[in-house]
């Protein structure tokens, strides 16, 4: 007899698989069903082959399945990489064209223009805290000097004009609510740190995930219960309740709070927000020095901060800046409350009167377990108040050992007693070329307050941390060191597409491919090169672990594809980091759909990162256990919360149910079987 297509009726061959006249696949017997060779490549799945078909007993012996109808691929596109000699052209279903062998795969290159404008951050997630990042970044605020900018009337209105900058995501204006002393010198490191990200064009980044949301924040301070401590601080206590909403193309989200839901979250376990505040020339700032030493000091049951002190004459410190840093010294090796309140200035100083109580029981509480030390430093004044600490050198010993650390330029020389002293420099674990010429001194800070010279550690922070600002030369690897080189630029590739990647220098290479509600996607790479999986389906950027999804809603997906570790090569920075080196092949493929009668024995060939889906028709209530057999086969039945009964047993009920095969290899195909058992 002969063999006709069962679309368009067109004549045959014998071993024909695919039909050249409209391009339908060629469907055997329903009771036939087995997938077959694929080869590897990413052709659409072929038609089935034989393979043997268990039987129930008699007595649940289920009416004959229906006709199945013809399996149907239907992929985004063709394939980025043609298929081998000897296997069948790429046929469009959709349209029955036949496409020939198209050239090699791609290889992608770094990317150097936007490509998918999906996968933006949700905004949700920024909340109150991540407005105030965003304003550190991008504004450039000027504190310090003769006058101070900002502040608020009274201790009431500190908090209600912060709230409504926040609301307002001024975040210049929630900065000038707070204390310039405690912030000195976070104006350079603003400035040379938005320079920089500029500079390496992630700026540019940060602006394709945001460019297209919007946030809106309301927030309410009720019950603002200020109580006065002294002349010149209060701490004011407030309940806390707002919305927030993120919008953007792909998400609508919004969140809302209460008093109530802050209950646990807050360090004290109240549902108020405590918030310090403190007077200075006249004006009210918030202190997130006091605050926080606040919540400490409730927590640990320690002393409360003695707030009256503020403004009050205080104990001498020194007469020069050396002498300060010696002072300084001298509170390190024989810790005593009133001497730490007396050597420090600024916001630091602060801190040390109001909390010199319970700074002194934290002191008095100090065990060692017999250890003892001693530091010695030798300095050298640089002016403007600073001194250089050319040496640190910190002895520790008790009654049967000794060793010491000496600092010198950026390296540490440690001593153990009976063994070779060791030698290690910052700038080598950085793996930075000392030819930058980074500034490594080290120095302290002091300033005049009460005539007398005090030490304030806030602006040698801020200045180390505007040095090492540009340490990073590297944009790829300054997005891997923050984790996020998933929101790097993309290039745009499709389901079935194989892309060769030549890395070439890159630490690794972002690919993004459309995603279809329901559908089921797999994800590999050869030579065992590492990636992660990222899924936007409506609510943002999310990781997905393994190499299978289901896209729960029409989106996008994103492969970052990782270079070679070395594993014998990282630094201090950002740990392991990829090479550059090697070359992967990506695969991506959408599972292709076959219906099929239940129970089948299925079997076949899943060639490298291939995925199907089999419908199983079930016509009659069975309880089954689905055995799989095959190398790195990963299968699932989806949905099986509610027809899993344990292990690899379910309770089917008569519907259609989808089973899940991939195989996770990127390099070699692997054969399968498929068998099923009544229980």
């Amino acid at each position: 007899m002969s063999n006709h297509c069962s679309q368009c009726n067109q004549e045959l061959s014998a071993d024909a698989r695919f039909c050249l006249s409209c391009g339908s696949a060629v469907v055997a017997a329903p009771d036939n069903i087995a997938l077959p060779d694929s080869g590897g490549t990413t052709s659409p799945p072929s038609a089935p082959e034989p393979a043997s078909v268990w039987q129930p007993s008699p007595a649940q012996q289920p009416a004959p399945p229906a006709q199945p109808a013809p399996p149907e691929w239907q992929p985004d596109g063709p394939p980025a990489a043609g298929p081998p000699a000897g296997q069948p052209p790429y046929v469009d279903p959709s349209t029955g064209q036949v496409t020939p062998s198209p050239a090699d795969a791609q290889i992608v290159e770094a990317p150097a223009s936007s490509g998918g404008g999906a996968g933006r951050l949700v905004a949700m997630g920024l909340g109150v805290v991540g407005i105030l990042a965003i304003g550190f970044v991008a504004l450039r605020f000027v504190t310090g000097g003769s006058g101070l900018a900002g502040g608020a009337s009274s201790p009431e209105d500190v908090v209600e004009e912060m709230v409504a900058a926040i609301n307002a995501q001024d975040p210049l204006a929630v900065v000038s609510l707070m204390a310039p002393d405690e912030l000195d010198g976070l104006d350079d490191v603003v400035e040379e740190a938005t320079d920089y990200l500029n500079d390496l064009g992630v700026d540019e980044v940060i602006d394709q995930q945001t460019e297209d949301t919007e946030i809106e924040i309301d927030l309410e301070a009720d019950r603002i219960d200020v109580s006065m401590e002294g002349d010149n601080a209060a701490i004011v206590s407030f309940e806390l309740s707002g919305e927030l909403r993120a919008q953007n193309s792909m998400t609508d989200d919004e969140f809302s709070f209460t008093s109530r839901d802050l209950e646990g979250a807050l360090p004290n376990g109240s549902d108020e927000v405590d918030m310090v505040v403190v007077k200075l020339d006249g004006k009210w700032y918030a202190s997130p020095m006091l605050t926080g030493g606040h919540y400490i000091v409730e927590n640990n049951d320690l002393p409360r901060g003695d707030y009256d002190r503020i403004g009050e004459e205080r104990d001498p410190g020194a007469d020069s800046s050396e002498e300060a840093i010696e002072a300084l010294v001298d509170v390190i090796n024989d810790p005593d409350a009133d001497d730490l309140a007396a050597i420090l200035g600024g916001g630091e100083g602060r801190v040390a009167v109001v909390f010199r109580d319970a700074i002194d029981e934290g002191f008095s509480e100090i065990d060692t377990n017999g250890v003892q030390y001693e530091l010695a430093v030798e300095t050298e004044d640089i002016g403007n108040g600073r001194v250089q600490l050319t040496e640190l050198e910190l002895e520790v010993f008790d009654q049967f050992s000794s060793g010491s650390i000496t600092i010198e330029d950026d390296c540490a020389t440690v001593r153990d007693e009976g063994r070779s002293p060791e030698t290690e420099c910052l700038l080598d674990q950085f793996e930075v070329d000392n030819e930058r010429d980074i500034d490594t001194t080290l120095w302290l800070d002091t300033v005049v307050e009460d005539g007398s010279r005090r030490v304030r550690f806030v602006p040698t922070i801020t200045d180390v941390m505007s040095r090492f600002i540009g340490v990073v030369e590297d944009r790829q690897r300054l997005l891997f060191g923050l984790d996020a080189q998933q929101f790097d630029t993309p290039t745009m590739v499709s389901a079935g597409s194989d892309i060769d990647i030549e890395f070439d220098g890159q630490l690794y290479v972002v690919n993004e491919f459309d995603i279809e509600e329901g559908e089921s996607y797999n994800v590999t790479a050869s030579d065992g090169a590492e990636f992660d999986l990222w899924v936007n389906d409506g609510s943002g950027l999310e990781q997905r672990f393994g190499s299978s999804f289901v896209a729960d809603e029409d989106g996008v997906a994103r492969v970052v594809t990782y270079s070679e570790f070395d594993f014998e090569d990282c630094d201090g920075f950002g740990g392991c980091v990829p090479s550059g080196d090697g070359e992967t092949t990506l695969r991506i493929r959408e599972a292709a759909r076959q219906s099929v009668p239940f129970p089948t024995v299925l079997s076949g060939e899943l060639g490298p990162g291939d995925s199907r889906i089999f419908e199983l028709e079930v016509t009659t209530s069975e309880t089954v256990t689905i055995e799989v057999d095959g190398v790195d086969i990963n299968w699932r039945i989806l949905d099986d919360f509610a027809i899993w009964v344990e292990g690899d047993t379910y309770e089917f009920t008569p519907g259609t149910y989808e089973l899940v095969l991939s195989n996770r290899s990127g390099d070699d195909s692997t054969d399968y079987t498929i068998t099923p058992t009544a229980s």
